[in-house]
């Protein structure tokens, strides 16, 4: 955990389960938190969530009398390096241009970019053993393409097995060494707040899930689903009847599949009285090349309203959020007969 004066960096966001066969969870990331802001509220907050693109626009009022400087920190996912099912976007972290950076995470203060200290974490199991590791002379960020062995005699190697930070010990040098744990980044900056508005925008790439084999569980259950699953799924996402009408509409010709999303909503109640106002905007267009828009797209509250083709919005008033988003996209293709 990070501290910095009244900063307290919540590791809300770490990475969710990988699910079975294959399947790619999702890692949602948290918002900027404070331990507790006695001056700064947050006046408005606007939130922009789709496939490909999250955006965040926080104005922040500072009611204090003079400047007041804080370390603000955004925790990014924990990530697997393990080379298991729960890779990045249909892709390795091996794969990324700045691994480092692997949710293209960008911020903006008063519409001026600025670079954020990187701190990095290695997690087990729960557990930050970043200290561990770096003592034995490891990384954080240990891809295994990158990983020399020949650095390290055999019984040391057989240590890090044994203390869980390796699956196994290859027998030849040929193998890769693959981590279990996670890899974490977390953003930090200085912040000053004026007394007044202070604007802060940031923006990245979402990790979001594609779960497989799950049945009928999102669309309303089915013979084999387990009702205590299909009920909870439902209330997560608040499929409501209209989206269950659709989908069978859609099944006399095809299937579907599913992406799942999260983000981290209650970090916003470190800041000073509710969000006083809050702008929500869930999107189911996907600009990706070669890639349709999404067909249906459920998530809380149902009292959205659709503003476009693709977009649907939510406003609150002195906004205290008591859980997390969850947006859940479904993409329908046909079957030819």
């Amino acid at each position: 955990m990070l501290v910095r004066s009244a900063l307290f960096i919540v590791f809300a966001s770490l990475a969710a389960p990988a699910l079975a066969n294959g399947v790619i969870s999702e890692f949602p990331a948290g918002g900027v938190v404070f331990k507790q802001a006695a001056n700064i509220a947050i006046a408005r907050e606007d939130l922009y969530l789709s496939v490909r693109e999250v955006r965040v626009r926080y104005e922040f009022r500072s009611d204090a009398s003079a400047a007041e400087t804080h370390t603000i920190g955004f925790p990014m996912p924990a990530v697997p390096l393990d080379g298991g099912p729960s890779y990045l976007g249909g892709g390795s972290i091996e794969q990324l241009a700045d691994p480092r950076n692997y949710m293209d995470f960008a911020v903006k203060v008063d519409g001026k970019p600025i670079t954020a200290k990187l701190h990095e974490y290695a997690q087990l199991e729960g557990r930050d053993i970043t200290a561990e590791i770096e003592a034995a002379g490891l990384e954080p960020l240990l891809l295994a393409e990158q990983f020399d062995a020949t650095r390290f005699d055999r019984q040391t190697l057989e240590a890090f097995v044994a203390k869980g930070w390796f699956a196994s010990a290859p027998e030849s040098a040929e193998e890769l060494w693959w981590p279990n744990w996670s890899y974490q980044a977390v953003y930090e900056w200085e912040q000053a707040f004026v007394p007044g508005e202070t604007v802060v925008e940031i923006s990245y790439a979402p990790l979001n899930g594609y779960p497989s084999d799950y049945g009928q569980v999102y669309e309303g259950g089915g013979e084999y689903d387990d009702p205590e699953t299909v009920a909870a799924t439902r209330a997560e996402y608040c499929i409501d009847d209209a989206v269950l009408s659709a989908l069978q509409r859609h099944k006399a010709k095809g299937g579907y599949e599913v992406v799942t999303q999260g983000y981290v909503l209650t970090t916003g109640n470190f800041w000073k009285g509710p969000i006083e106002e809050f702008n929500l905007v869930v999107d189911k267009a996907d600009p990706a090349e070669g890639m349709k828009n999404l067909d249906l797209v459920a998530f809380c509250p149902l009292e959205a309203k659709k503003i476009s083709d693709t977009q649907f919005a939510w406003q609150a008033s002195n906004f205290e959020p008591d859980r997390d988003m969850r947006v859940l996209y479904y993409s329908f293709y046909d079957i030819e007969q």
